[in-house]
């Protein structure tokens, strides 16, 4: 679909997502009759905050070098860097209040302005991306695995057999390591030489990989391109947002909601920041989950199997949309007679699809986790089973469970328990979620999704900014104020470092991981109290 087309068709019409009546900042609107006369003054608005925001972006790609993921982290530095990034989150929120009201005005499709309106979104969003091509990534070192593991997959040779650890040439002392017995691990030691010993810069460097063969593909094709090369990768990740940018503006035309609805995916600085700068592989995946909601849409069961799967095939947690994926997409009630007849024609179909991509890709994974007997040597099975970083709810539950364990003297770990009981809620929440979908179909799919997935990021161990990538992708529909507030507090991650500078990383865990959370929960809260947000309330 030429994006041209995407682009020239009605920028702003009277039915803005279903229903058309229910808004989101507020009840309905009362339009102005002398509004649509002063439609220029709010495009001239749209154009300080995109330049405001223009500049918070630049600022922070000029000071990038300062936050150096292999500099010592100075206070100055990572004040400055959050203080920009709260400014630009700040100036994304009033756009997407902004777009909230120029998309309530009366049918506007005539008018060309709203065209040049988008136009300078689209490209101002491609210019960002393109900015963070020559920026050093802010505090970040996953990047270092990204390429180490795309050159091995490039050369054939297993990332989940092998560790990081073994293409070091040398041991703790200086000598150099004898001849390994295994050709794989004698090849990663030549890559890394040739590389100036790039094993070395990989983080976690005993523990295997954690990330399927898709994204392994993604890496592998970076590395094609300029083998252990940054900017490869970022044009990688630019290339597939492009597609994804592609998909969304056709998607909202498809629903008849204003195309400007995807500035709040396209200009969003969390994503810019933490997808293009941080270079983080999550941007991977905002392609296939709205691939899979378009078909979803079309009722195309056996490629909605195959959008999830690819889904899957990047990271593994997507996974657990399956039976919102698979209610969405069966017509009438969940009755045993109506389970039966569409047991060929939908559900077999969407497995089907769905396994073909999946299975291929998660199997070595898998097995790499469960017969891994040489030591805790799996970076899946070490991410499953002990990983805890900058979370927010998982350790009050895990301070509970510790307290019935304590008091029942029971020889369990309370963070194994604690990553059961999470796992357990979020599959329940998703079965009730498909269950009680009263009306099948992408919104209502969508919706529950969405549900799910911000249980899961309030929840995990694990509670990386990147990870509201995953949100994001769903703002162009459900633009949710508690998710966008996330965006933007996500930032005080970063504050951490600080801490960990200075010995004391209790004091980030207990003052800035629950303002990093709390005030979107809050807003979250409100919204549900109020019947904006629910399984079965459009937010929009």
């Amino acid at each position: 679909m030429p994006l041209l087309w995407l682009v020239n068709h009605d920028m702003v019409t009277k039915r803005d997502g279903p229903p058309a009546k229910r808004a989101l900042y507020g009840p309905p609107m009362c339009i102005n009759t002398t509004l649509a006369t002063s439609l220029p003054r709010y495009q001239r608005d749209l154009y300080v905050l995109i330049a405001a925001l223009v500049g918070f972006l630049v600022a922070i790609a000029l000071m990038s070098p300062l936050a150096a993921y292999n500099a010592a982290p100075t206070e100055a530095a990572t004040i400055a860097f959050i203080a920009l990034a709260f400014g630009a989150s700040t100036t994304f929120a009033v756009l997407s209040w902004w777009i909230h009201r120029v998309t309530q005005v009366p049918d506007r499709a005539q008018d060309p302005s709203m065209t040049v309106v988008l136009v300078v979104v689209l490209l101002t969003g491609f210019g960002l991306r393109l900015m963070q091509l020559s920026t050093v990534p802010i505090y970040e070192d996953d990047w270092f695995r990204y390429l180490w593991e795309g050159a091995l997959t490039a050369e054939n040779i297993s990332p989940y057999t092998t560790r990081p650890a073994d293409g070091f040439t040398e041991d703790l002392f200086g000598n150099s390591r004898a001849p390994s017995t295994r050709d794989d691990i004698n090849a990663l030691r030549v890559i890394s030489e040739k590389n100036d010993h790039y094993a070395y810069n990989v983080a976690y460097p005993y523990l295997s990989t954690i990330y399927p063969m898709g994204a392994q593909t993604a890496f592998a094709l970076a590395s094609k391109i300029a083998p252990m090369s940054l900017l490869a990768w970022r044009s990688v990740l630019i290339g597939a947002d492009l597609f994804a940018l592609t998909l969304l503006l056709f998607f909202l035309r498809l629903e008849g909601r204003s195309a400007l609805w995807v500035s709040l995916y396209w200009l969003n600085p969390l994503v810019i920041i933490t997808g293009f700068n941080g270079a983080h592989m999550d941007v991977l995946l905002t392609a296939p989950m709205i691939l899979t909601c378009l078909f979803v849409r079309a009722n195309r069961a056996f490629f909605a199997g195959l959008g999830l799967g690819l889904c899957v095939a990047i990271k593994v947690w997507p996974l657990v949309l399956a039976p919102l994926v698979l209610r969405g997409l069966m017509r009438g009630g969940l009755s045993f007679a109506a389970i039966k007849d569409q047991l060929g024609r939908t559900i077999a179909l969407f497995l089907l699809g769905l396994i073909i991509i999946m299975g291929p890709s998660l199997w070595p994974l898998f097995t790499a986790a469960l017969l891994d007997t040489s030591g805790p040597t799996s970076g899946f099975a070490a991410y499953a089973n002990s990983w805890q970083k900058n979370a927010f709810l998982f350790p009050i539950l895990e301070r509970i469970v510790q307290t019935i364990i304590d008091a029942g003297t029971l020889p369990v770990a309370a963070g194994f328990v604690a990553r059961i009981l999470v796992a357990g809620l979020i599959s329940l929440l998703t079965i009730w979620l498909a269950v009680t979908m009263r009306t099948p179909g992408v919104w209502p799919t969508m919706r529950a999704s969405f549900i799910v997935i911000t249980t899961l990021v309030f929840l995990a161990p694990a509670g990386y900014p990147w990870y509201a990538i995953w949100l994001a992708l769903f703002l162009p529909f459900i633009p949710n104020p508690g998710v966008i507030a996330l965006c933007g507090t996500f930032f005080l991650y970063y504050a951490r470092f600080i801490f960990l500078t200075a010995d004391k990383p209790d004091i980030h865990s207990a003052l800035l991981v629950p303002m990093e959370f709390g005030l979107p929960l809050m807003i979250l809260i409100s919204l549900w109290a109020y019947g904006r947000w629910g399984p079965h309330h459009d937010p929009c």
